[in-house]
């Protein structure tokens, strides 16, 4: 609890005091080479958060058919809010004198989003070149876009009455719109974007629970990709009796079943001569077994008997 009668920056200064008490450990681990994952200059940070943004469609919201077309479209979004939000921020400069009161409140907001935003950035420059710590990169910069997000909308949202500005409003009414959409249809609920391998897990686990069913398959050796989120669907499941998922190194020669990676683990299928009997649609996830397995269930129409 604050305590009584404490300045109202008492908050505020507890915050940065605590704050400061990370610094050593974060400078100790640039040093040691703990972080590793990072972008290496200003360019490289914003061209991943571009690409971070700018993610491919959802297939199952977005037909293949137009999906290029959609792709080609996204990268042509971005350019068009900007230039909505330098005409319209020309014109608030301009009318700036005739705000109301809600105008100038929307104006002050995003201009302190701007300058946290130009802060935050200036600091991280000055980490990386005075200590060697990596710059945000792709998810770990998607502040970034939440900051200019946010101050583009409330910049947006001003009211400029002023006959000569008949141009910002459905500019930015259409730039945002289409942006919105991008998103929507960039939306999923099964994966991350970076481990976008998992999107056809939950199929892929119910493709080899058959074999548990059917053949009493229990010990599956699985690609790292793939443990976690298998056995995520296993316990979700209860109705197979598989053990734990796990990724073996290297891959054991007695199993009859394998949850693989089609191009990571290429080699191991061409070596012990897997056959694929099923493989992800939108991944690179495939179920491959033995040869004598594989030649046992094009004998057996039902099961592996």
């Amino acid at each position: 609890m604050e305590p009584a009668g404490a300045p109202q920056w008492y908050p505020s200064a507890n915050n940065h005091l605590l704050n400061s008490l990370s610094v050593p450990l974060i400078l100790r681990w640039s040093a040691e080479r703990e972080f590793v994952i990072g972008a290496k200059s200003v360019s490289e940070m914003f061209r991943s958060v571009i690409s971070a943004t700018l993610s491919r469609p959802n297939p199952n919201l977005v037909n293949d058919l137009f999906r290029p077309l959609v792709e080609q479209l996204s990268w042509w979004i971005l350019p068009l809010v900007g230039v909505s939000l330098v005409v319209h921020a020309a014109a608030v400069a301009r009318g700036r004198g005739g705000l109301d009161d809600h105008g100038r409140r929307l104006l002050r907001v995003s201009s302190t989003l701007v300058l946290i935003l130009l802060v935050s950035l200036v600091l991280h420059v000055i980490a990386f070149q005075l200590f060697h710590l990596p710059l945000p990169k792709a998810r770990t910069a998607l502040w970034t876009v939440l900051l200019a997000t946010l101050s583009g909308i409330m910049l947006s949202a001003i009211t400029v009455r002023a006959r000569w500005d008949a141009v910002s409003p459905p500019l930015n009414v259409i730039a945002w719109s289409s942006l919105a959409v991008l998103f929507l249809l960039s939306s999923r609920l099964t994966y991350f974007e970076e481990w976008r391998w998992n999107a056809d897990v939950k199929r892929l686990y119910f493709a080899l629970a058959y074999y548990n069913h059917a053949c009493g398959i229990e010990d599956v050796p699985t690609s790292w990709f793939y443990v976690s989120s298998m056995n995520f669907y296993r316990v979700v499941s209860g109705h197979e009796t598989f053990n734990e998922f796990s990724a073996p190194n290297p891959m054991p020669v007695d199993k009859s079943i394998y949850v693989l990676h089609n191009v990571f683990d290429r080699q191991l299928i061409e070596d012990r001569r897997l056959t694929i009997v099923f493989a992800a649609p939108s991944t690179d996830a495939v179920i491959a077994v033995r040869p004598e397995m594989a030649e046992r269930l094009s004998r057996a129409r039902h099961g592996c008997r």
